[in-house]
Order: structure tokens, then C-alpha cells, then sequence
């Protein structure tokens, strides 16, 4: 029996689920062993946003499971819980921030509006190779880190013709 589950890739939670479902069809299917049918099953389960993720993805990845699977759960990382500290020593769940507003191509005003900033991700064939552009280099190159705070800023100026990428 084929479950009734679609992936959208709207958090880690969700992933996870998903890696959990392909993996149950497969033992029910008795293909566990097989990575290549797994990843042909979980192909036709992404929609939305995470089949245009899966969609950039090369051959080998789509074609084998098990990194199919790592580069989802690296895609779509489950929030981190802090253990052990004072800051979650509280019962209590704090109310998430608003959304900020959506991205309006609107003329430039000389206003922070204008300026988006981010990470960059650098995805490898390797799932266990990728992370982000970190703000560390060694000898003269960048390096990879799976730590967002280690992770190399940049701007881009959108109100700009030819938008140049400010990298801090």
C-alpha cells in the first residue's frame, strides 16, 4: 500500500516524517535494500516548493536514497532545541516573531528596504560536504561550515541595474 503523504519542505519536522514514510514503504514493499527504488518512490511524493528544490538536483543524488535522504534532512534542518541551559529552563514557549513583510520590487529610496542581506549555502554532491560559505578561510580560500553563525554574510543592493554582491 503506497502512502498518502506529499513532502512541501516547509520545516525539518516535516522531512523528517517524510524520510520516516519512505523508509516504512519500503520495508512494507521489501525494498529497503534497494536505494534507487526508495529515491524513485520519494520522487513522486515532493510538491511545491521542495519539487523545485528536488527538481536542482543532479542525477546521482535523485537517482540514490540514501543521499537523496541526507540532502533533504541538510535541505531542511529541524530546529535545534538548547539543552541544559537557563534559557530553556522555563515551561513556557515564547511566542515566534512576525514575518517580515514580503519583498516588494518597489523604486529605491536609499532605505534598508532596499538591501537584502542572507547566507550563502553551498550544496555538494557529498551532503556530509555541505553548509554554508563560512567567514574563516584558510590560505586565501573559504571554508564550509555547518555552524550559521560562523557563516559569511553578503548584501545585495536591489534597487541596482547590475546588482553586485557585498560579501562581509
Amino acid at each position: 500500500m503506497t502512502p498518502e503523504i506529499l513532502f512541501y519542505g516547509r520545516d525539518g519536522a516535516e522531512a523528517e516524517k517524510f524520510v520516516r514514510v519512505v523508509r516504512k514503504w519500503g520495508v512494507e514493499n521489501e525494498k529497503l535494500a534497494n536505494s534507487k527504488a526508495l529515491a524513485d518512490f520519494a520522487s513522486t511524493r515532493f510538491t511545491g516548493g521542495a519539487l523545485r528544490w528536488y527538481e536542482t538536483l543532479d542525477e546521482n543524488t535523485k537517482r540514490d536514497w540514501d543521499v537523496l535522504r541526507k540532502a533533504i534532512l541538510l535541505q531542511y534542518p529541524h530546529a535545534k532545541i538548547v539543552e541544559n541551559s537557563s534559557i530553556n529552563q522555563s515551561p513556557f514557549v515564547p511566542t515566534p516573531a512576525a514575518a517580515p513583510p514580503p519583498f516588494v520590487n518597489a523604486p529605491y529610496t536609499g532605505k534598508p528596504a532596499d538591501i537584502l542581506a542572507g547566507r550563502l549555502r553551498f550544496i555538494a554532491e557529498l551532503p556530509s560536504s555541505s553548509g554554508y560559505i563560512s567567514r574563516t578561510t584558510s590560505n586565501g580560500l573559504f571554508l564550509v561550515t555547518t555552524d550559521r553563525s560562523n557563516a559569511l554574510h553578503v548584501q545585495i543592493d536591489t534597487s541596482q541595474t547590475i546588482q553586485p554582491l557585498q560579501i562581509m
